[in-house]
């Protein structure tokens, strides 16, 4: 078999997998916000039944659940399932992600501070409207890096349906792959996936990045400045950072006011990445600053944490100046020496500065 023959059948086959994918995200993404507010529900039993179903959905491969529902109407009630495939493919595959988005709705929701609604209702905002205007679209921004991964899982878990002999990409380079003894089908079925979860993720990001204006009221003019997402430290075992999520948008004022030791000093070293956080995530400007995965913190290259680093500053509680430098040293070294700003500005400023403050 020719190259350009493998080719064009891998093709077709890879048509049926995007119809998978699609098709799974279609009704997955609408049916996790039942399944969250059945597992949220106030009525027990229904609460129950869904925590049962999410943590059978979650605790067992995605692969038994489509042999269970492609197999199990046959064995269980003599069902005749000739036509049923890709029926059982569709809904095991909805059914199992539909347990994860709930769960990532739930923690988005969950989230959101008890001040929001509390401020809704004094606005007189009813329930659906404090919900849809208020709530989901802080949801959206705060879920979407959890949905993003859940997406590009989604994209491999789709090779899952051959166990279940439906012809898709993978299980047609696994026939041709032996029928012609070569890998080949398997590299170009790989270079599929890869390339497709490089669009899926482009797409997100860019869909992220669309969503980082979003103020609360959805105010696209108001500009996030500072985002920490659900900050957590602790030093020799004490939790001194629990969960913490603060944004300040561009013309805000934020005051952190707590008793001594609470961590507000330990918040802004974070903050200004004076200390490593031990999980979450800090944004400056929409551009990720201080993140965490398997455990590790990240952080950007070289150049790209210097241009962040210089949209902040910190006045310190015991000052920190250089003792060795002048006041005017202190204000106008790093600005001239760090950014490279224009010698004569930077001195034009600091002398209005210290003249505001009546410093000489």
């Amino acid at each position: 078999m020719s190259f350009q023959v493998m080719l064009q059948q891998l093709t077709t086959g890879f048509g049926q997998t995007l119809l998978i994918f699609f098709l799974t995200l279609l009704f997955s993404l609408p049916l996790g916000m039942v399944v969250y507010f059945g597992r949220v529900s106030r009525f027990k039993p229904l609460s129950w039944i869904v925590k049962a179903y999410i943590s059978i959905m979650r605790g067992t491969p995605l692969m038994l659940q489509l042999l269970l529902w492609y197999f199990g109407p046959f064995y269980l009630w003599g069902m005749n399932i000739g036509n049923y495939k890709f029926t059982a493919i569709i809904l095991g595959c909805s059914l199992n992600y539909a347990a994860y988005f709930a769960e990532i709705y739930r923690s988005g929701i969950e989230s959101i501070p008890v001040g929001q609604y509390e401020a809704a209702r004094l606005l007189g905002y009813n329930k659906s409207q404090t919900f849809f205007k208020i709530v989901l679209p802080q949801v959206v921004k705060i879920v979407l890096p959890s949905v993003t991964n859940e997406v590009i899982t989604l994209v491999k878990d789709t090779s899952l349906v051959y166990s279940v002999s439906y012809i898709e990409m993978f299980a047609l380079a696994k026939q041709i792959a032996a029928a012609q003894t070569t890998v080949v089908p398997f590299v170009i079925a790989g270079v599929f996936y890869y390339i497709f979860n490089f669009v899926v993720a482009w797409v997100m990001e860019w869909f992220e990045k669309k969503t980082e204006l979003l103020s609360l009221g959805g105010n696209a003019l108001s500009t996030s400045l500072l985002e920490m997402n659900h900050i957590k430290k602790e030093f020799d075992g004490l939790q001194v950072l629990k969960d913490v999520s603060i944004h300040v948008n561009e013309g805000e004022v934020v005051s952190i006011i707590g008793s001594s030791g609470s961590g507000k000093s330990t918040l802004l070293r974070c903050a200004t990445l004076l200390t490593l956080l031990d999980d979450g995530e800090i944004s400056y400007m929409g551009k990720k600053t201080a993140w965490t995965e398997n455990g590790k913190v990240c952080l950007p290259n070289k150049a790209q944490l210097k241009e962040i680093q210089s949209c902040f500053g910190l006045v310190f509680q015991n000052f920190n100046l250089f003792p060795h430098y002048t006041v005017m040293k202190n204000i106008t070294d790093a600005p001239i020496h760090v950014q490279k700003r224009n010698k004569d500005e930077v001195y034009k400023e600091a002398r209005e500065l210290l003249q505001r403050w009546d410093i000489r």
